[in-house]
């Protein structure tokens, strides 16, 4: 359906399926995360639903990087994920407020938020998806200020 999952990817055999969810600070909807899976079987990318739900189907057995991305918030990122048999990934928060999309929490994105303060918007920083740049959007970021990406 229009929720479901986006998977692309190069297929392999059959595969395993690696699913997870991913919630968004200060969002009810949690879809649009792109999640990325980079390794010794190719690479594998999925789309999370409004639940934050996602699934990589037909993964390969390999050593894999796994990337969680979403505009205007800091990514995830685990270095080493070893895939062998059907893997639930333990769920991620993504922390609002990277609105430059450099992988930290600074004055430049505060600046660009405060350029847009009351503004009707559909991206950028409009961190809580609402449609416009209100104090929801400055706290969330306030929350994360110098905060950088997670890598594990």
């Amino acid at each position: 359906g229009a929720n479901s999952p986006v998977v692309l990817g190069t297929l392999k055999g059959q595969g395993v399926a690696v699913s997870g969810k991913v919630s968004l600070q200060g969002r009810t909807d949690h879809s649009g995360a792109a999640v990325t899976l980079t390794g010794d079987g190719g690479t594998y990318t999925a789309t999370t639903d409004a639940s934050g739900a996602y699934a990589l189907d037909g993964v390969a057995p390999g050593s894999y990087k796994l990337t969680i991305t979403m505009p205007g918030y800091l990514s995830y990122i685990r270095t080493t994920l070893t895939v062998e048999d059907e893997l639930s990934v333990p769920a991620k928060d993504l922390l609002g407020g990277d609105i430059e999309v450099d992988g930290q929490v600074t004055i430049r994105d505060l600046s660009v938020l405060l350029g847009e303060y009351g503004q009707s918007v559909s991206a950028g920083p409009d961190i809580n998806g609402d449609g416009q740049v209100t104090i929801l959007d400055l706290s969330i970021l306030l929350s994360n200020y110098n905060q950088v990406n997670i890598t594990e």
